[in-house]
């Protein structure tokens, strides 16, 4: 980190821009980036992205297909 903000400063860039686009890096282990596991989504960046973010939930839609046919049960305030 040091050393991007140094570089940064050396070439007079901003050096935000350049801590946002190695937040947006994703990791080899998890294959999501920081930011995308922090935000729950994908940032907006100038550097267009290769991989294509995965929905975590399920649509509302579906969500309230299943309610309607009756698999998933509607939660009330009293239940865990």
């Amino acid at each position: 980190m040091k050393t991007l903000i140094m570089k940064c400063h050396e070439s007079r860039t901003d050096p935000m821009e350049e801590i946002l686009e190695q937040r947006n890096t994703p990791r080899a282990d998890t294959k999501r980036s920081p930011a995308e596991m922090m935000m729950n989504r994908k940032l907006r960046t100038m550097v267009p992205s290769r991989v294509k973010a995965e929905p975590r939930c399920e649509s509302r839609v579906n969500r309230k297909k299943s309610v309607k046919n009756g698999s998933i049960k509607k939660r009330t305030i009293n239940q865990k």
